[in-house]
């Protein structure tokens, strides 16, 4: 996506609050009955964690329980700083 439209991405990297929250998410709808996300999860966020995301990103931001209003606000203002 970065090749293709340079410069006219706004990437957000939205993580939980930690691997236990992801954890009970994912298992609290039935989406990883082998933990086979939660496992893949836990690398991107430790490569995540290292800053190995830091240049493709424009806004990292957390997902806290009951935060998607916040989440849509944030990202809105981050976007429209952005374009300025």
């Amino acid at each position: 996506m970065q090749e293709a439209f340079e410069g006219r991405l706004f990437v957000a990297y939205i993580a939980p609050p930690s691997i236990e929250v992801l954890r009970a998410r994912l298992g609290n709808d039935g989406r990883d009955p082998d933990g086979s996300r939660l496992r893949a999860a836990a690398a991107e966020l430790a490569s995540h964690e290292n800053g190995e995301f830091a240049p493709f990103c424009d806004l990292e931001i957390v997902s806290h329980d009951g935060w998607i209003a916040e989440l849509a606000e944030r990202t809105h203002a981050a976007y429209t700083r952005s374009l300025s």
